[in-house]
């Protein structure tokens, strides 16, 4: 492997720190100096094509997923007559998706044949959703080049959050399934996630939004008492509302039992919101390990995470990356959580002294209480064996270095 070795990189989030997932892909580039990257950004979220790309990654194209003329006018076509002959809407509905078909199979046959002659010597997929599982596949065939296959979620939240039907989930599934089959190596953001493709004899490793060793050495510990309130951190996306709000009445009511009053703080490019019971305070997005060590600070951290029917893989194999934000600030977590998800039995097995799951427990009265009273000393205690516990299986070394080895043996 030398310095110049090309790795092709198809991705619908570019590797840009504004997106979490982003964030992953612009750290994993960046560490990754011996290598020169070349992406194709399939933009079917039709994000802003302005982007803050690694200095060793070249933006080689962005790749539409909009209609070519004449599929538009027949879709179009199908559109009108659904309006004017509701009796037709199946047929025109089974046409529709035939048209939408045959537009993806054929960007996805150019792409294979535009990554069979380019350069790049290695392949990394990144899947969201089931475009991008066919494409892939696709293009994988066409280009004859080894591939890795990485994955944010499972493919069933992105579908079933746009409500297909559950054949055409099945079908893709089992598309994907032939992709994670071929792959070099799988990544995914957590451990039950490589253990299950491990189990159906796929290679697979585990890397999401590690950490730097250079922050995690940082040993400098502030910490803020205020005697009136208690002061909680919530980071990311509001994608978990209902546990977002249980988690916060029960910790409002903790809090008041115990005299004080409840602080949030809220970090994350989402509006803010309102919550009953207590004071909200919107600090907007911040740099990743800015915004580790502006946490710190603060008393806890919120995990709201999916306990509704229908997002029960979703829950077990994915791993919030605010958890990790969340470790790496020292910070102990309230979480909502089902029991068997991935995340709440991970910190309940690494983390048990400073977690806490309402799903699970109940009334959080006493972790309310302790937090209240711990003493500076036990906060920082805490502070320095949550960054022990990232520095053994959150960071650079622990994620990135594996990698490594894997992309330099496939080129």
């Amino acid at each position: 492997m030398t310095k110049n070795t090309n790795i092709i990189i198809l991705s619908d989030v570019p590797p840009d720190p504004k997106y979490t997932a982003g964030q992953v892909l612009h750290q994993a580039i960046a560490g990754l100096a011996d290598f020169r990257f070349r992406f194709y950004w399939l933009n079917q979220s039709r994000l802003d094509t302005r982007v803050e790309l690694p200095a060793n990654c070249t933006q080689v194209a962005i790749l539409g997923t909009a209609y070519g003329r004449s599929i538009g006018f027949l879709v179009g076509a199908c559109n009108h007559l659904m309006h004017r002959l509701p009796s037709l809407s199946r047929p025109l509905v089974l046409i529709k998706c035939l048209l939408a078909c045959a537009s993806l199979i054929t960007r996805a046959v150019k792409l294979g044949w535009r990554l069979r002659r380019d350069p790049g010597t290695v392949i990394w997929f990144v899947i969201q959703g089931e475009r991008l599982v066919i494409v892939s596949l696709i293009a994988s065939w066409l280009a004859r080049k080894p591939y890795l296959l990485q994955q944010w979620d499972p493919l069933s939240w992105w579908m079933g959050h746009r409500q297909y039907p559950r054949r055409v989930m099945t079908v893709a599934q089992r598309l994907l399934s032939q992709l994670e089959q071929r792959a070099r190596v799988n990544i995914v953001p957590s451990d039950v996630w490589r253990e299950q493709l491990a189990a159906q004899g796929k290679t697979a490793i585990r890397l999401d939004n590690f950490i730097q060793q250079p922050l995690l050495q940082e040993t400098r510990f502030l910490a803020i008492r205020d005697p009136r309130a208690l002061h909680a951190v919530f980071v990311g996306q509001f994608y978990a509302g209902n546990e977002l709000i249980r988690t916060v009445s029960t910790l409002a009511a903790s809090v008041q039992k115990n005299g004080r009053e409840l602080v949030i703080h809220l970090f994350g490019s989402s509006d803010p919101v309102s919550l009953d019971g207590c004071q909200v305070i919107s600090h907007g997005l911040l740099d990743r390990d800015e915004l580790i060590r502006r946490i710190s600070k603060w008393d806890l951290a919120l995990l709201p995470y999916p306990t509704a029917a229908g997002h029960e893989e979703t829950a077990r194999l994915s791993f919030p990356s605010k958890a990790r934000v969340y470790l790496a600030a020292g910070l102990p977590i309230l979480a909502c959580a089902p029991v068997f998800s991935g995340v709440h039995r991970f910190l309940d097995q690494h983390y048990p002294n400073h977690y806490f799951n309402v799903e699970v427990m109940g009334d959080a009265n006493g972790f309310v209480k302790d937090l209240l009273d711990a003493s500076y000393q036990t906060r920082q205690a805490r502070f320095r064996q949550a960054r022990q516990l990232v520095g053994s299986l959150f960071s650079d070394t622990a994620e990135l270095l594996p990698l490594r080895d894997i992309l330099g043996d496939a080129a």
